[in-house]
């Protein structure tokens, strides 16, 4: 039964991700079928944001590492 909620937990996670997902691209793809057209902003767009990659894959990793941990101390 336990497992049963993990894996309903882990599908959950999966949709969520895939939604938001979805949400943010259809911002891009959907205001040019909605007629919006965006102003350009004086100087040219901002720099994009800069994103720690080693702490993302850590910080990821940790959360795997974790689910993984608390799939076993379930089995046991």
């Amino acid at each position: 039964m336990r497992n049963r909620n993990v894996f309903m937990w882990a599908i959950f996670a999966m949709f969520l991700v895939a939604f938001l997902a979805v949400t943010a691209a259809s911002q891009v793809w959907a205001a040019p079928l909605l007629g919006i057209t965006p102003t350009p902003t004086p100087g040219g767009p901002p720099p994009p944001a800069e994103i720690p990659e080693p702490v993302t894959l850590a910080l990821m990793g940790a959360g795997v590492a974790g689910l993984i941990g608390y799939v076993r101390s379930r089995q046991k």
